[in-house]
């Protein structure tokens, strides 16, 4: 007999195999999905390095800029090496960085970096460096680039310098054809002046819309276009000549930096990212008055601002369009706006104010275990900058006083409350500079100052590359005062020297009545010990002299009972006076109390005391804890917030930086 076969079995095998095929199919969808997730995470993950490995390309650049140190390097031995080689070719310095295949671990990533420093030889302007066509340097907040050379034409002078457009900056003194670049729209320069942003028609022209540099565009002189990110101004007509050729454009220093991370894949794909910065150069006294501890105004007083680079001599015009905080002259006197408008002549107290003093100065103190700034009664005129306390609600560590109370105000502040909270930060910024070193592989100037052993040397000949102090054909020693303290009537420097004169005392240097060193030339003078001024003793800066002072001992410039004449600097100028200890700690208090006002700088980083000022001063003061013992009278000069001083390093900073998104705006990296 033949069985039966029963349907129903061939259903469920059917049902069977369309359940594994189902199954199959999701699980197929399933694995390419993770897949696809996997080599997403992946790209994600490498895309992250490349951006890191940009970041670290921008340090590398930071390291060559601020020791002009552009020498090939290695770190480690193979197979785990990191190397760094640097071609330079006119005024552009590029670098490839090989990092070792194991630097990511087992996950078969691979890095690199690739980065270019457009005007890497930038520098500070100095009267006695003989400048070449397309050197570039910073002048008061502002980077040109030479267009004829010549020796001690300073800028803005249009027959020699060209400036370069940058951002705009509210710290920067702008003079007439000066460029600025904003949202794409470039401006110029109307007349000189500081913190006035474009589109303000009173300091800059109509905007001009830059675009993208094009070879078949025919660009004239002063035409400003933008390539890779970096605005270019031509400076000589042209077409097809492309940026950053020096011949033709001017630009400011800048930094391009690629990271390159290599997935394991079949194809080696590389993901990449592209970075642009602007650079600027460190300035070390953008405060008023900063100590890294504790700052104390023990008994009120005012701290206020002006600017000694611009004219101040501006004479009043009907035609001017003034904005609060422009000073003018009329008559012999001077004036500052305190409303926006056109042609109200001074003295219309409506408009203007006698009071010439500003509402930029900054005071701030970086103790985080306490008080750090203590303004006693004191009027600030500006900003207060203090940490935040480590509990809530996380006020600034700074106190007021009462009975009354200080205040902290700006130009347009109410007259409620005393403290107007919009001008209190929780982010001092305080840098502290060293007094440059000599090391081996930094690119010197002329007038650098730099210290080799004991005694400071002054850089005489430039290019100036591993010639260490003493060689007397690149630096100039130091020779000894030519008198014994004390000195009686003493003169040094050279009226119209381009070139410092270099000075020191093996010992302490007293100036008692009687005793006047007259400074009519730029000097540096280094004393190595004390420096003591009392009485009728005194330093006297001519008009035509600049000094830089460092003291490795106490100083002490009258005292808390018989003021000194102290140091009179004729030139108004604070840039042209700075005082230096070096002195770590002293037994004694270091201390600034004389007759007549100071104007200069006076800096004690390492001090571990504190520097007790009273006197009025003009400039700016920064230690570890100052302490203004006596009503404080503190105008800051704001021109020092783009300053540097020969014998204090001048580090580059990024003032600026993005990346390059856009497949138009990146440039091919050698």
């Amino acid at each position: 007999m033949t069985p039966r076969r029963h349907p129903q079995n061939g259903s469920v095998v059917l049902v069977v195999l369309c359940f594994l095929a189902v199954l199959g199919i999701g699980l197929a969808g399933y694995l390419a999905v993770s897949n696809q997730s996997m080599r997403l995470s992946n790209r994600s993950y490498v895309k992250e390095i490349s951006g890191h490995l940009a970041e670290m390309g921008f340090e590398e650049a930071l390291r060559a800029l601020n020791n002009q140190n552009f020498a090939d390097w290695t770190s480690g031995t193979m197979p785990n090496q990191t190397s760094a080689n640097w071609t330079l070719s006119g005024a552009t310095a590029s670098c490839t960085i090989t990092l070792p295949a194991a630097k990511y671990g087992n996950t078969g990533v691979t890095g690199s970096i690739k980065l270019r420093v457009d005007c890497y030889t930038a520098s500070v302007w100095d009267p006695a460096t003989p400048y070449t066509t397309n050197d570039t340097v910073w002048f008061r907040g502002v980077w040109f680039q030479c267009k004829l050379a010549h020796t001690n034409q300073s800028p803005p002078n249009s027959t020699y310098w060209a400036s370069a457009p940058a951002a705009w900056s509210a710290d920067a003194n702008y003079n007439l054809n000066d460029f600025v670049v904003v949202n794409d729209t470039a401006y110029r320069c109307l007349r000189p002046h500081i913190n006035h942003a474009p589109p303000n028609t009173t300091c800059w022209s109509a905007g001009t819309a830059v675009a993208k540099w094009s070879s078949s565009t025919g660009y004239a002189v002063d035409a400003v276009a933008l390539l890779g990110g970096t605005a270019y101004r031509c400076i000589a007509g042209n077409t097809n000549q492309t940026p950053p050729n020096t011949a033709y454009w001017a630009s400011a220093p800048g930094v391009y930096a690629e990271g390159r991370a290599t997935l394991p894949d079949s194809s080696g794909t590389t993901i990449r990212t592209q970075l642009h910065a602007t650079l600027a150069l460190a300035a070390p006294f953008p405060n008023a008055a900063a100590a890294t501890s504790t700052l104390t105004f023990s008994t009120g007083g005012r701290v206020d601002s002006a600017n000694s680079t611009l004219a101040l001599a501006w004479p009043w015009s009907g035609t001017t369009n003034y904005d609060v905080g422009d000073n003018v002259l009329w008559g012999a006197a001077l004036y500052r706006c305190i409303a926006a408008h056109t042609n109200h002549s001074p003295p219309n107290a409506s408009y203007w104010d006698t009071d010439p003093y500003g509402f930029s100065a900054v005071v701030a103190g970086g103790n985080t275990s306490g008080t750090a700034v203590s303004l006693t009664n004191t009027a600030v005129s500006g900003y207060v900058a203090a940490p935040s306390a480590t509990t809530s609600p996380y006020a600034p560590l700074l106190t007021y006083g009462t009975s009354p109370a200080a205040t902290v105000k700006g130009p347009t502040s109410p007259n409620t409350p005393n403290v107007d909270l919009s001008r209190i930060s929780r982010s001092p910024f305080i840098p502290q500079f060293d007094v440059a070193t000599w090391n081996a592989g930094t690119d010197y100037n002329l007038n650098d100052v730099v210290r080799s052993g004991s005694y400071l040397y002054v850089g005489k000949l430039a290019p100036n590359v591993n010639n260490a102090p003493p060689n007397a054909t690149y630096w100039t020693a130091s020779v000894a005062l030519p008198a014994t303290p004390p000195v009686g009537p003493l003169t040094l420097g050279t009226i119209g020297a381009t070139k410092a004169s270099n000075y020191y005392v093996g010992s302490d240097l007293l100036l008692d009545t009687g005793d006047t060193l007259t400074i009519r030339g730029p000097v540096v003078l280094d004393i190595q010990g004390q420096l003591y001024i009392r009485n009728g003793g005194q330093i006297v800066i001519t008009s035509t002299g600049s000094a830089e002072i460092h003291v490795s001992g106490r100083f002490s410039v009258g005292s808390s009972v018989v003021p000194a004449n102290g140091i009179i600097n004729q030139t108004n100028d604070p840039k042209k006076m700075l005082l230096v200890g070096t002195v770590t700690s002293s037994a004694l208090p270091n201390r600034y109390s004389a007759t007549s006002p100071y104007s200069g700088v006076i800096y004690l980083p390492d001090l571990t005391g504190t520097l007790d000022i009273q006197t009025e001063i003009y400039g700016a003061v920064s230690a570890q804890n100052v302490n203004f013992s006596t009503p404080a009278l503190l105008h800051y000069d704001t021109a020092l917030r783009t300053a540097t001083f020969h014998s204090l390093e001048r580090p580059f900073l990024l003032s600026g930086w993005r990346e390059l998104v856009d497949p138009a705006e990146k440039i091919t990296l050698p």
